[in-house]
């Protein structure tokens, strides 16, 4: 982990003439290039050290693909976000029986994307899963245990951290679905046991913001929950 007054001393040591302007261009090229990560506010990871994260993408699956682009063709207006709890199951010790196919969309919108899903011919094994709101889950599960997969449609969360995939379709970065599975306890708690765990792996595996975890956190009212699963990763974790 290197701070931002660092970087620009070394920077500044290789280059003694450059001006202020010079070395912030410097750092913004090599963000670009990807020799650097960006870790949060005024803190970087240079690529190739054994420090050094990838991004966080989640992939999604095929038939969620295709939903996904038939909904933002019919709202093309609205934010949405599709993502898959399947994405988690590699970071817990104990695998899930079933697999939440998240649609997120605005609060207003909900009743509506869920109509839209339910009239929509859906393909593969979208066919046999139940689609229900999300406050509908626990409802569902009394009745419901043939199913691998569930699509559910929740609120999305206004000013969510979100990015896009290559599919051009809006999905979570690694922050969102850490402060999700806590917030969001009713529909994750198959994953309450593993969240340690699950933020240890994140941890490792990815480069993770902090500022941009905390202010999502901090939006969802759950700053101290969250703060107390970082306090469980490995000390150098910088805070």
């Amino acid at each position: 982990m290197i701070q931002r007054s660092a970087l620009r001393a070394a920077l500044k040591q290789a280059h003694p003439n450059a001006a202020s302007t010079t070395l912030d261009w410097y750092i913004h090229t090599l963000l670009e290039a990807g020799q650097l990560i960006r870790r949060g506010r005024g803190r970087y990871e240079v690529a190739g050290e054994p420090l050094a994260r990838k991004s966080f993408v989640p992939g999604l699956p095929d038939e969620l693909v295709s939903l996904g682009r038939h909904l933002s063709e019919q709202f093309p207006l609205l934010t949405t976000c599709f993502w898959s709890t399947a994405t988690v199951h590699s970071f817990t010790i104990q695998q899930p029986f079933v697999a939440y196919w998240l649609v997120e969309t605005e609060r207003d919108a909900v009743d509506a994307v869920l109509d839209a899903i339910l009239r929509h011919p859906r393909e593969g094994i979208l066919q046999m899963a139940p689609v229900l709101r999300a406050e509908d889950l626990r409802l569902a599960q009394r009745y419901n245990r043939d199913s691998s997969i569930s699509l559910l449609v929740k609120p999305l969360v206004s000013e969510a951290p979100l990015q896009q995939d290559g599919n051009g379709l809006n999905v979570p970065t690694a922050e969102k679905i850490l402060v999700d599975l806590v917030a969001d306890r009713r529909v994750f708690d198959l994953f309450a046991e593993e969240l340690p765990n699950i933020y240890m792996e994140f941890n490792s595996r990815f480069a993770l913001n902090l500022d941009r975890l905390r202010r999502y956190a901090r939006r969802r009212h759950q700053l101290p929950n969250v703060e107390n699963y970082l306090s469980q990763l490995p000390t150098g974790y910088d805070s």
